[in-house]
């Protein structure tokens, strides 16, 4: 055989054997849900995407975007990401939720398999942002390749702080959960959140709000620096209690009740009457229309009187 035709013969094997082991991989980390569901494969040097028919432009759109979102993530962290992840873009919400963790849920990021989970049908609508949940994910991954054990809500304050929102949750905007909390000082406490979020959706949001406002605190009052030294000495192995000690010179829970009581001294009555400006006005609507109820009735007393006295 011609030197030409075994080289032909050689390209040809090794492209069907990249491709079987793609696709090995692909089955390896995908969410049992999503493996038997038509997709296409979008790689590129420094993403692969799998995508359902009909996404096709989302997807290009995706690893055009996760290059600038990466580097900006890296520079903000001050840390590098070598590998190449898995993003999975869903574009039906049914099948997304068989499988998501919880059903308020639009993405998630599984950093043991390199591995990011979209609901497109939802990200790409108003209030959501793609770029803002992309970046959320993807700094989760970035997290726990430094610092795999990171407790949930350091995880998820620092993923929100970075994006500049929460967008991998479905949330009510015109009310705030964290405001309603603390007038009466029900805050859900950091420790419980270590290792997980609560099951109830309400005790869920308020968790990604608590979690979004303490960082948000320690970065106003202490700066950004302060925050990165945390983390780098937690990604060289030292606890969070002995790091956030060391950096902020007081411990983690005498933090936590300062940046309650900032939270209540903050909130004052126009903004809780703001955050329920729906629920008043649908009980000063109630109250008028009983009022006018019972003014109607007194006036048709008040006819029925006059005309006895004709």
């Amino acid at each position: 055989m011609p030197n030409w035709c075994l080289i032909m013969v050689n390209r040809r094997f090794n492209n069907i054997f990249f491709i079987l082991v793609l696709i090995m991989m692909l089955f390896s980390i995908l969410p049992v849900q999503v493996q038997g569901e038509r997709s296409e494969v979008l790689e590129t040097s420094e993403v692969i995407v799998l995508f359902e028919p009909g996404v096709g432009r989302g997807a290009e759109n995706v690893a055009k975007i996760y290059i600038d979102i990466k580097s900006k993530t890296q520079d903000l962290f001050g840390w590098t990401y070598n590998q190449k992840p898995f993003i999975v873009l869903i574009n039906n919400r049914d099948r997304f939720l068989k499988t998501a963790d919880h059903p308020i849920t639009v993405a998630y990021a599984i950093p043991t398999r390199n591995l990011i989970v979209i609901d497109y049908s939802r990200v790409v609508t108003t209030p959501f942002s793609l770029d803002t949940t992309l970046t959320h994910e993807f700094c989760h991954l970035l997290l726990h390749d430094y610092i795999p054990n990171i407790p949930r809500w350091l995880d998820e304050g620092l993923c929100q702080w970075a994006s500049g929102g929460f967008d991998e949750i479905i949330y009510n905007l015109r009310q705030s959960a964290l405001n309603q909390v603390s007038i009466a000082g029900n805050f859900i406490p950091f420790e419980s959140l270590s290792s997980g979020f609560p099951r109830s959706e309400q005790e869920r949001i308020l968790a990604y709000e608590q979690s979004k406002s303490f960082i948000t605190y320690l970065v106003r009052h202490f700066g950004e620096d302060k925050l990165l030294e945390l983390l780098d000495r937690m990604a060289h192995k030292e606890s969070i209690e002995n790091a956030f000690h060391t950096v902020y010179r007081t411990h983690l829970d005498r933090m936590e009740i300062s940046w309650q009581e900032s939270i209540r001294k903050n909130l004052t009555w126009f903004t809780y009457l703001s955050n329920h400006m729906y629920e008043i006005l649908f009980v000063a609507g109630a109250m008028l229309t009983v009022i006018g109820f019972f003014r109607l009735i007194w006036k048709k007393r008040q006819y029925k009187d006059d005309d006895f006295d004709e």
